[in-house]
């Protein structure tokens, strides 16, 4: 009987792989607070910075921009926003209804590929608008 050399699992996990937005860096103090509660400050400032039931085209595209450098929605999510606000009208729009019908449409005419996308920006949108509706966070670490 000959002994396993070596074992290849066949199913992958990311349990215990290295996250590193959660790591400190060695510049960081040791009294700092972790980069958690700092990306969830962030992205609760960018809640309270734009409305979006109430957002100008100008508005989309550097919300988009923000939301994709700290890689809170992928690529084809940002260059979604971004090239649909510049075929928008120049007014104010609620993004919240305008992505819930895209998303409804989609489904209906079956084009996953565009659903999924629109439920993503969709997704984002909602947690930006219910973020702004609440109280300041106060996080204690």
């Amino acid at each position: 009987m000959n002994p396993v050399s070596s074992f290849s699992p066949s199913i992958t996990t990311s349990l215990n792989t290295k996250d590193t937005r959660h790591q400190h860096t060695n510049s960081e103090s040791a009294n700092s607070k972790p980069k958690v509660v700092l990306e969830a400050q962030d992205f609760y400032d960018m809640a309270n910075k734009y409305n979006v039931k109430n957002i100008s085209n100008n508005e989309i595209m550097q919300m988009s921009q923000e939301l994709f450098s700290k890689q809170e929605i992928s690529l084809q999510a940002h260059a979604t926003l971004t090239l649909d606000s510049r075929k928008l009208e120049p007014r104010n729009h609620n993004l919240i209804n305008e992505y819930k019908t895209r998303a409804e449409l989609n489904q209906r005419i079956t084009e996953s590929g565009n659903m999924l996308n629109n439920k993503e920006v969709l997704e984002i949108l909602i947690k930006l608008d219910t973020l702004k509706s609440r109280e300041p966070l106060n996080i204690k670490v």
